[in-house]
């Protein structure tokens, strides 16, 4: 497991996303700079991540930040 993931990619979140073997892979947290205008797109991301076992935990400045569910409470005082 890594504890951290930022994804800054400029539009292709969701292909990189999609690209990653989440069964061999995790993170305690992902931050995903959003396009703050298409907000079909982020919901998009949102429910991708959800199926994969994060939940969103707020949104700053364009950027979508998610916590892994089995690692919330070691993360939860960090995030808020």
């Amino acid at each position: 497991m890594f504890e951290f993931m930022s994804l800054d990619v400029e539009g292709a979140e969701m292909s990189v996303l999609e690209s990653i073997d989440f069964t061999r892979v995790s993170f305690g947290i992902i931050l995903i700079e959003t396009d703050g205008h298409n907000l079909l797109k982020n919901s998009a991301l949102e429910k991708f991540l959800e199926k994969k076992g994060y939940s969103f935990m707020f949104e700053y400045e364009r950027s979508y930040w998610f916590v892994n569910d089995n690692f919330y409470e070691d993360y939860k005082d960090l995030i808020y």
